[in-house]
């Protein structure tokens, strides 16, 4: 008698095979651009970098916009306009007729291999024509037995947003060295590129000093004249006010920062205190240095209001306000249930910053390079098929061009089952 059985057995399989060639390893940029907009000039052109790291090594492409259509991109081609190299960068070339939908376009590189493919946050590049522009030391006086603050002045006040002041110069007996700046010394860079001076003596008067600034867009470095520091007796009125009360202070997590005190010729009987949104500031000796305090930034609630506050007897009560804004370091998160999901079944994907978000940020969800339809800082993959595998991609977006933006990454891989019939006879 023949019996036949005949059963099922479920097997579990990917869709792809273990080896590591059918398993390839998502792409994942190694640098790329953060901010949204790049000045350059237009008789030196600007180059794109775009780097990325996958396994098989991924392949890189540059789209630019199709006009207004966020939505459409046109494959980005070596031209009579721009250049692609075999490292991934793109270079549009010094131009004098100008075409707004490259000279001015929105790029982004695309990394691409077998898992899926991944995308830089768009891009726009702004030509700007090479202008001039000024830099004058200001405020070269200051008192004895006391701190003086010594500003860079870059005119017109537009070019300060590609101009930055990276160091400072004194010249002696026609010697010019190139100041160390550092915090508890004589000289010091404050968080707004100033000088300050500490413990002013006789010998310091008449010596020069130059801001030394750098061009952002074309890299290229200045050093301003000298001016003269005149150094006077201590003034007959009593305390002064050194800088304008609520100067602002920008500064980044883990930065270490002097804030001075902004107030020159008091007594030596003064009572000197620091204050922090209406708090005053105890056990703060170790940090304090020639009146000013130095402060190792270790998060985002450093910021607020800083008052240094004097009490001296001939004059009274005097304060300088300081409003000091600490930024971290913006990065995203992805955080996923399961990166390997059974067919059927369901994951969410929920996306954070390490930043408190504000309206004016937005989120952008993109699988393999195409937009998600969702604004919001999680995406539910249901019922999952292999059409949901690949690069998935959670963009923080700023709606402002001076603010940075990120992204972060996964790759979904989805478990099919298959079943399979054996005959036994």
């Amino acid at each position: 008698m023949i019996i036949i059985i005949s059963f099922l057995i479920i097997l579990a399989v990917y869709h792809q095979a273990v080896s590591t060639i059918q398993h390839p390893i998502g792409p994942s940029f190694i640098s790329t651009i953060t901010t949204k907009q790049k000045l350059y000039y237009n008789n030196i052109g600007i180059r794109l970098d775009c780097s990325a790291i996958g396994n098989p090594s991924p392949i890189l492409t540059w789209f630019l916009m199709n006009g207004s259509d966020d939505q459409s991109w046109i494959h980005v081609q070596s031209s009579e306009f721009i250049n692609l190299y075999d490292n991934g960068s793109l270079f549009i070339r010094p131009f004098r007729e100008y075409f707004k939908t490259i000279h001015a376009g929105t790029f982004i590189c695309r990394a691409e291999n077998p898992a899926g493919n991944i995308q830089t946050i768009p891009i726009q590049v702004k030509p700007q024509i090479y202008d001039t522009y000024e830099i004058e030391v200001k405020n070269p006086y200051g008192f004895e037995q006391s701190s003086v603050i010594i500003s860079c002045e870059i005119s017109p006040p537009s070019a300060s947003s590609y101009v930055n002041v990276i160091g400072w110069s004194e010249k002696v007996n026609n010697q010019i060295v190139e100041l160390n700046l550092q915090p508890k010394t004589k000289y010091n860079l404050l968080a707004n590129k100033n000088l300050i001076i500490h413990n002013l003596t006789k010998s310091d008067d008449n010596r020069s000093y130059a801001c030394i600034v750098n061009n952002q867009i074309d890299n290229h470095t200045r050093q301003s004249r000298f001016k003269l520091l005149h150094v006077r007796n201590r003034s007959p009125f009593g305390p002064e006010l050194t800088i304008i009360n609520n100067t602002e202070y920008r500064a980044q997590v883990g930065d270490i920062i002097e804030l001075p005190c902004g107030i020159a010729s008091f007594s030596n009987n003064a009572q000197i205190s620091w204050w922090k949104d209406g708090i005053e500031l105890n056990n703060i000796e170790e940090k304090l240095y020639n009146n000013s305090l130095i402060l190792q930034l270790s998060s985002s609630s450093d910021s607020g209001y800083y008052v240094c506050q004097i009490d001296d007897e001939s004059i009274g009560r005097m304060a300088s306000v300081i409003s000091l804004k600490v930024n971290l370091p913006i990065q995203c998160n992805m955080n996923i249930q399961q990166t390997n999901i059974n067919a059927g079944f369901n994951t969410e994907l929920i996306c954070s910053i390490n930043t408190i978000q504000n309206p004016a940020i937005q989120w952008q969800w993109y699988h393999n390079s195409i937009s998600l339809p969702t604004k919001l800082n999680r995406y539910m993959i249901i019922n999952a098929t292999r059409e949901h595998m690949g690069m998935y991609q959670c963009c923080y977006i700023s709606s402002s061009a001076d603010l940075n933006s990120c992204c972060a990454q996964t790759q979904i891989r989805v478990i099919i089952y298959r079943t399979i019939e054996i005959l036994i006879i």
